[in-house]
């Protein structure tokens, strides 16, 4: 991670300004600043009516004092960027700078924009920031209280937030992101800290396709919240439990969080599916009377603490069914401490990547049939995590639910041609499809011959000329 204040030679480069503004310039009507260079001392304001739109645009902040000042845009209206960029230079380097969206405001940055080791503040306001990559959306502290957050490819270091709505794609978080009163959905990101990875306190997190590596504290800590994480991996985590003794004054109050695990609940509800918790002293720690945990389908193993402890003072088990605990025979000795029911456990790991594997075994690719009906029969497998769904979908239409069977009759077909499409989810959530395309034809209108019914596609001039004869004999 680049250091902070500190600059390449190509960063400092200062393009010629197309417009510079003076100290507290600001914004009170709509106005768009399009393929400029537009330099801006210290503060830039943008009022309650004032509507700044960037388009291919570099705002370069300045400040005179040199970089001890963090220059600010303080937004009371609209702030939007399309390819554009904002940083702060000092001359010397690009530096910290703040924007403050109050109440009502709204921050947009699309297309390619950049905001450059930006404080961000949110109180009451919406933010949505999609960068191209975390090297262009580069936030140092973000903090929101009663506001909405959309952040697609960012990286932050500090990251709090209060009442608020947040939804994170793509993002790296460097240090400790902690949540009050809050819903998270987070997708693809990537978490390490100094303390804890994830904290959260009366909040709600929704976590798919996420890693939480090498924080020096519990990995995830849930107090009086709900946590739903899907598909994510929580490693190597809370290794430095040894620290905060010696680091911090409010020791007592953070040891009533702290378990050296990678993941924590405490009175609150807690589902893990298709989860790796690998290499924490501890995989999972549960407590509390209000805790309900379900942990399915996930490998859940401890480095040196164990995999699973769940508190006397639960009042129902923590639900740990068909998990990977290290070994064909399921936990060993100590692995896994309280009230948890275990059985059936998974005798290998679970999967990472692989699908169910199906087949479609009749009809045959390109089957023609002359019934209105058609039986179709399927394998589908999943070595480890197991199939948890199978759907028959049949032309587009509505799936029809086929879990547990091999095979199944659909009727009432019309003629012509049809896609039939077999779908099936492991337990882990990955999904596995295949197309079978088929066609109904009416079946041949029988005609007798001798009293003998023949079916044959036969011209009626031919079938004339035969049958009369044969008449005519029967007759004599």
């Amino acid at each position: 991670m680049p250091s902070v204040g500190m600059a390449t030679e190509a960063e400092v480069e200062i393009p010629e300004p197309d417009l510079t503004l003076p100290e507290g310039y600001t914004i009170t009507g709509e106005e768009t600043w399009q393929g400029m260079v537009v330099l801006v001392e210290d503060e830039l304001v943008i009022a309650p009516s004032g509507h700044l739109k960037l388009v291919d645009t570099t705002l370069l902040l300045t400040h005179s004092s040199g970089i001890a000042y963090r220059p600010t845009i303080t937004v009371y209206g609209k702030l939007e960027l399309v390819r554009s960029q904002i940083k702060y230079t000092t001359g010397v380097a690009f530096a910290e700078f703040r924007i403050d969206l109050k109440p009502g405001a709204s921050l947009v940055a699309t297309d390619g924009s950049v905001l450059f080791k930006c404080y961000l503040s949110c109180e009451g306001a919406y933010a949505r920031i999609e960068a191209r990559s975390t090297e262009d959306g580069y936030l140092m502290d973000v903090y929101a209280e009663g506001s909405t957050l959309e952040l697609v490819n960012c990286r932050a270091l500090w990251f709090k937030v209060k009442d608020s709505s947040v939804v994170m794609r793509g993002c790296r978080l460097y240090r400790k992101l902690s949540a009050y009163g809050s819903e998270l959905y987070m997708e693809g990101c990537r978490i390490s800290s100094d303390s804890w990875g994830i904290l959260l306190n009366a909040s709600t997190l929704e976590m798919h396709g996420c890693t939480v590596k090498r924080c020096d504290w519990d990995g995830i800590v849930c107090y009086r919240s709900k946590a739903y994480i899907y598909n994510s991996t929580i490693k190597d985590n809370a290794h430095w439990y040894y620290e905060p003794l010696g680091r911090f004054k409010r020791w007592e109050e953070i040891k009533k969080l702290w378990r050296s695990a990678g993941i924590v609940c405490i009175d609150s509800e807690l589902v893990v599916e298709g989860c790796w918790l690998l290499f924490n002293p501890l995989a999972i720690a549960c407590e509390g009377q209000l805790t309900k945990a379900e942990i399915h389908w996930s490998a859940v193993l401890g480095a040196g603490k164990g995999c699973l402890r769940a508190g006397e003072d639960l009042t129902q088990p923590v639900n740990a069914t068909l998990d990977w605990w290290g070994s064909p025979g399921g936990p060993g000795e100590g692995d896994v401490v309280g009230p948890v029911i275990l059985k059936p456990w998974l005798v290998g790991p679970p999967p990472d990547e692989a699908p169910p594997t199906i087949e479609i075994i009749r009809p045959a690719e390109g089957e023609v049939l002359e019934e209105p009906s058609v039986l179709v029969e399927w394998e589908v497998s999943d070595d480890v995590a197991g199939v948890r769904k199978v759907e028959l979908i049949l032309d587009g239409g509505e799936p029809v639910d086929v879990t547990g069977l091999t095979s199944y009759t659909l009727t009432g077909l019309s003629e012509g041609k049809h896609v039939l499409v077999l779908r099936a989810v492991d337990w882990a959530g990955r999904v596995a499809e295949i197309s079978r395309a088929f066609r109904v034809k009416s079946p041949t209108k029988p005609f007798n011959i001798a009293g003998t019914a023949i079916y044959l596609a036969i011209p009626a001039s031919v079938v004339a000329a035969i049958s009369l004869p044969l008449l005519l004999k029967r007759r004599h």
